[in-house]
């Protein structure tokens, strides 16, 4: 009997941190490969024995062949429901329940954030927020989706008392950006490749304002 199947068949017998870990290991079955028993046992707050002894109640010798065999169980799964699966976003389907959804979306979060810390220039960052704390009037540009993340720190730097403009239209923002002598200019961007956001900052550049 598929371990997945042991699970649902004994759920109606399981201790309070037994469903702890049955449904984290249901929620999070496709990510099972970078989990170790330590770390799913901090993540619940129940102790690594707790873990391995729910792994020999379902038949298996220790948690790592329980994880082993759901890996390979959601695989094969997942190969017989790709062909019907409607893929919705990154590796959310339609076969997927409500609290899987939540839990990928709880994921990538998690991992973006932690791959954007990886990436963060420190010494830089700290450089641009020296700026910004000086800048007497702050214009922000962008285009897309680079916009919205534009407008949004816009609104959080006004909620903090700062002078912001933040346009979505290329001519406005170009026109405010050569009008603006002694305002600080930030071009937001995931390439630094749109000729439009590059020609705005070159008009910024020759109106010699801060950049």
């Amino acid at each position: 009997m598929l371990y997945l199947t042991k699970i649902r068949n004994a759920e109606s017998e399981f201790t309070e941190n037994e469903q702890k870990i049955a449904d984290f290991l249901r929620a999070n079955v496709s990510e099972l490969k970078s989990v170790s028993s330590r770390k799913m046992a901090k993540q619940l707050g129940i102790s690594q024995s707790s873990i391995v002894k729910f792994a020999q109640k379902l038949g298996a010798q220790g948690f790592t062949e329980l994880r082993m065999a759901l890996i390979g169980e959601y695989s094969a799964s997942r190969e017989k429901t790709n062909a019907t699966a409607l893929h919705l976003h990154s590796s959310i389907t339609s076969d997927d329940s409500l609290e899987v959804i939540a839990r990928k979306l709880n994921r990538e979060k998690e991992l973006a954030l932690e791959q954007t810390c990886a990436l963060f220039d420190y010494a830089r960052l700290q450089k641009i927020i020296d700026v910004i704390s000086k800048a007497q009037f702050i214009q922000i540009t962008g285009l897309g989706g680079s916009a919205l993340v534009g407008r949004d720190l816009s609104f959080k730097l006004m909620k903090i008392g700062y002078r912001v403009a933040c346009e979505a239209d290329t001519h406005v923002q170009a026109t405010v950006s050569q009008a603006l002598k002694k305002a600080m200019y930030k071009s937001l961007s995931l390439t630094a490749a749109v000729k439009k956001r590059l020609s705005c900052a070159q008009k910024r550049h020759e109106s010699r304002g801060q950049r």
